[in-house]
């Protein structure tokens, strides 16, 4: 990203940053204009990134707060047990997503 914060961040942990636009990712990876990217890990299999990368490095150095959300009208037209089943399922995910 053209951040500052992040270009200062991965200079500080000895990288070369290179800030690339996300559509230019997949072939920057490819040809080696670039060795390596800072995206969250469910992005990867979306975008193919996985076909030009060969290792992963889990760092948590950034957190990236997701949201469940749906309008009460729509969750009202769900039966009781799809209800109760999103629910279960929204505070399972909230779990994993922050475990404290």
């Amino acid at each position: 990203m053209e951040n500052p914060v992040y270009i200062t961040l991965f200079k500080d942990l000895g990288a070369n940053p290179v800030p690339m636009g996300f559509g230019e990712m997949f072939t920057g990876l490819k040809s080696g204009i670039v060795d390596g990217f800072d995206l969250p890990a469910w992005v990867v299999p979306l975008t193919n990134l996985h076909e030009v990368t060969k290792f992963c490095a889990v760092t948590n150095h950034l957190v990236t707060p997701f949201t469940i959300s749906i309008s009460e009208r729509i969750f009202q037209k769900y039966p009781p047990d799809i209800q109760k089943a999103l629910i279960e399922a929204a505070e399972e995910t909230a779990k994993w997503h922050d475990p404290k």
